[in-house]
């Protein structure tokens, strides 16, 4: 995971960013050591790629990198795991999907 964030974190096109960013979410997911968490999340990671891939590069920009925050909002998740504290974890995945949510479909 920490890998993963050291690859985002340098990354500058939202196309290289965005490769990092799904391997970091799978890792996550593996992590887990739960089969059908894995499942899920790769259907649903399949589902929402070919939904929401375009809107994605239209919000971002395809040439640059992302909001900035997320790459710390992925560290908080990752510190979270780290220290064995699912309700923390939980807390930063919550905030992160959030924060997606608001770039691509305003405050709801």
């Amino acid at each position: 995971m920490e890998r993963c964030l050291d690859e985002t974190d340098v990354m500058t096109s939202y196309v290289a960013w965005k490769s990092g960013d799904d391997r970091l979410h799978r890792t996550i997911a593996e992590a887990a050591r739960n089969p059908l968490l894995l499942t899920l999340f790769d259907v649903v990671h399949g589902y929402v790629r070919k939904l929401i891939s375009e809107r994605m590069e239209q919000a971002v920009g395809q040439g640059s990198a992302p909001v900035e925050n997320w790459n710390d909002e992925h560290a908080a998740i990752v510190a979270a795991i780290k220290k064995r504290d699912p309700e923390g974890a939980e807390r930063a995945m919550r905030k992160h999907l959030t924060s997606i949510r608001t770039l691509l479909f305003g405050d709801r």
